[in-house]
C-alpha cells in the first residue's frame, strides 16, 4: 500500500532529525566544520519544510472546500440556465459529501 504523505513526512521528519542529531552533537574529525554546518543548516530546512507541509496537510479539506466555494461564485455571473443549475447541483454534491466525510 502506498505511504501518505502525511505518513511520508512524518517518516522523513524523523529519519532526518536522527541523522542531524549525529552531525549536531558528534565531535568526530571524519568531516570539517564547514561541512558540518552545511549538512545541519540542510536538515533544518528540511525539518522546517516538513513542518510547513504537515501543516498545509491538516488544512486540505477546508482549501478544497474553499477552491469549490471559489468556483461557485464564478458562475454565480452566468444566466439563469439548466447548464448552471447542473453546475451548482454538482458542487453542492460536493460539498454536502465533503462536509459528511470531514464529519465522520
Amino acid at each position: 500500500m502506498k505511504t501518505s504523505s502525511k505518513e511520508m513526512l512524518e517518516k522523513m521528519s524523523g529519519l532526518f532529525y536522527a541523522r542531524s542529531t549525529h552531525y549536531r552533537y558528534s565531535k568526530h574529525p571524519e568531516f570539517s566544520e564547514k561541512y558540518r554546518n552545511g549538512r545541519l543548516a540542510a536538515y533544518d530546512y528540511i525539518s522546517d519544510l516538513c513542518f510547513y507541509f504537515l501543516q498545509e496537510e491538516k488544512h486540505i479539506n477546508d482549501r478544497f472546500k474553499e477552491h469549490i466555494v471559489e468556483q461557485m461564485e464564478k458562475y454565480s455571473t452566468m444566466n439563469d440556465s439548466e447548464y448552471k443549475k447542473g453546475l451548482y447541483d454538482a458542487l453542492n454534491d460536493v460539498l454536502d459529501e465533503l462536509h459528511k466525510i470531514s464529519s465522520i
